[in-house]
């Protein structure tokens, strides 16, 4: 359970800190903030910031999850999800880190 609980807890910071970066971003290029986080993820993909709007929405959907899920049996499934959508997100910020390279 402590590689788990620590492997969870890592996920749900990585997720709420891209997506507070997101809005700070999103301030930066627009000068305004989005009412909610599909449209900011809709407006940063247009700029090219962000990739797959949904990708963003089922990570905190499972960030959400794993801070209300207690069961057992549910870890397993929690646990698969956290490895693979984990991976994706490192992707996601490196391509977010030399694009903001390029910035001005």
């Amino acid at each position: 359970m402590e590689y788990y609980d620590s492997l969870s807890f890592r996920f749900e910071k990585a997720v709420e800190l891209t997506l507070s970066f997101f809005k700070t971003l999103e301030i930066y290029l627009f000068g305004e903030q989005s009412d909610t986080l599909r449209t900011r993820l809709l407006r940063l993909q247009k700029a090219g910031y962000v990739g797959d709007v949904d990708f963003w929405i089922s990570a905190r959907v499972l960030r959400n999850k794993i801070a209300h899920t207690y069961l057992p049996n549910e870890l397993k499934d929690i646990y698969d999800s956290v490895v693979r959508l984990g991976d994706e997100i490192i992707r996601e910020v490196k391509e977010l880190e030399a694009k903001l390279n390029d910035l001005p």
